[in-house]
């Protein structure tokens, strides 16, 4: 996770948004794949998202956004 979060810093401060992009969305698939915790998943994915529409890339961003995870789960309806 190391290597995610040093090209993400390196991207940001070179400006490359696509990079960035692509480094905090690899971040977060990463951390889904192995277990972590959907607000630091979210976090990474809502990074890119940022970066990939600072870099103009929509049909990118849609792709990320389908990939954010719900934080709560939904109350069950009571039946009347």
């Amino acid at each position: 996770m190391e290597q995610y979060a040093e090209a993400e810093t390196m991207s940001c401060q070179e400006r490359y948004l696509d990079l960035q992009g692509l480094a905090c969305e690899r971040a977060g698939l990463t951390w889904r794949q192995f277990g972590g915790d959907k607000s630091t998943v979210n976090a990474h994915l809502k990074r890119a998202v940022v970066a990939y529409t600072k870099w103009g890339a929509l049909a990118v961003v849609e792709r990320v956004q389908a990939l954010l995870l719900p934080l709560t789960e939904e109350m069950p309806q009571q039946a009347t």
